[in-house]
């Protein structure tokens, strides 16, 4: 039996060495990225005919959506992502047991070492020598706070994936072998200029998602998430589940959202002061909810999708940019914008854009994985409503 990346290992192996774990990452990004860049040439190439239509583009996404909430597996797979520090190369253990186990244990991480030295030095800066030496010791050393979370098909609302079919088109055919399941192959390109595209291998007899490609709106291969091994056996889920019991290094990725959700007319009163909203917003995007987060300040933010791409826009009582802001502007490199007299901080954070600025009052974060021209036009709309209502404030 042929395997895309190698001969699939033991899930769990106590004798293996990091040693052998970095031979086997080093080996992996060799042969992923051979793969991949043929792969990724083809992709572009064949961009052309969609015999398929959105009808039977949402029956696939609920066909994964319900294969995501109803089949237990476990599994070896690969991940390659970029950092702000170069390509990373990570090796996982996966489990699921819906609907209450959706489990992930790192094995090996190949280029993390830049990142984490990067993430001490920031976290360190300007403290005394005794918070120093307080090293993160005491976390998981399977920590997934480098990596970008990614939704899951089965946790998009009915509004998202109509969205989804409404501003992508897709195609469906047959695709190779992998982790020796036959799969089906996925491709969904966007209707409109600057938004990412995405490639999915499913497996034919149940819909799980064995392989991810995804590339920015600039085509650029930026993220690949490979499955080498997986077992659909329930016995085997549960052997698994009870010989890492009590393991640290075994994160559950269900949590607790900080959030809740929040009414447009309660917006103004947990925020201290009046709300706007974008007057501009990309062609296919639309505003998805509304949700307040109550730390030291009170925060509402507003996520807006076109179904697969998003932006959010943070919203707080403004107390002026800290110095921390201000260090951290200058460690990311920002760049300053002036739209409207309101200067604009605007820094990337791996395939994220960030602006920041302060205006009437009220201080402004808006994220997202789209062309930073788009979203300053999203902000300069925000700048002009908010500026508005400070005059509509003022003769009143």
């Amino acid at each position: 039996m042929k395997y895309p990346i190698g001969k699939p290992k033991n899930l769990i192996s106590n004798t293996e060495t990091a040693g052998d774990r970095r031979a086997f990452g080093i080996r992996a990004i060799v042969r992923l990225y051979s793969t991949l860049l043929v792969c990724g040439l083809l992709f572009g190439v064949t961009k052309g005919a969609f015999a398929n239509t959105p009808k039977q583009f949402l029956e696939v996404l609920k066909r994964i959506a319900a294969a995501e909430n109803e089949t237990s597996y476990t599994g070896t797979r690969l991940i390659v992502f970029h950092t702000p520090r170069g390509l990373t190369v990570r090796e996982d253990l996966v489990i699921q047991q819906p609907p209450e186990v959706n489990a992930v244990k790192v094995l090996s991480v190949i280029g993390r070492e830049r990142f984490d030295q990067h993430r001490k030095d920031d976290r360190f800066k300007g403290r005394d020598h005794k918070e120093r030496q307080s090293s993160r010791s005491d976390r998981p050393s399977g920590r997934r706070g480098f990596l970008p979370r990614r939704k899951r098909i089965s946790n998009l609302s009915q509004e998202e994936l109509e969205l989804l079919t409404q501003n992508y088109q897709f195609h469906l055919s047959s695709g190779s072998t992998i982790a020796g399941e036959e799969t089906e192959e996925i491709k969904i390109y966007p209707q409109f200029e600057d938004r990412p595209t995405k490639r999915l291998f499913i497996a034919r007899r149940n819909g799980i998602i064995l392989r991810v490609d995804e590339f920015d709106y600039t085509g650029h291969l930026r993220f690949v998430s490979l499955f080498t091994q997986i077992e659909f056996d329930q016995k085997k889920v549960e052997e698994t589940l009870a010989e890492l019991k009590g393991d640290k290094k075994l994160i559950y990725e269900k949590r607790e959202h900080r959030s809740r959700p929040i009414k447009e007319v309660e917006v103004e009163k947990a925020l201290g002061v009046r709300h706007v909203q974008p007057t501009y917003l990309p062609p296919g995007f639309q505003l998805l909810d509304m949700r307040h987060i109550k730390r030291r300040a009170s925060i509402v933010f507003l996520r807006y999708t076109d179904g697969l791409a998003t932006f959010s826009l943070f919203e707080r009582k403004g107390k002026g940019r800290s110095r921390h802001s201000d260090r951290r502007h200058r460690r990311e490199n920002a760049k300053t914008l002036t739209r409207h007299d309101v200067p604009i901080h605007v820094m990337k954070q791996h395939q994220a854009y960030i602006l920041e600025w302060s205006n009437s009052g009220v201080d402004f974060t808006l994220i997202g994985e789209l062309d930073w021209s788009e979203l300053i036009k999203v902000a300069e709309s925000v700048i002009l409503a908010s500026q508005k209502n400070q005059k509509e404030m003022t003769k009143e």
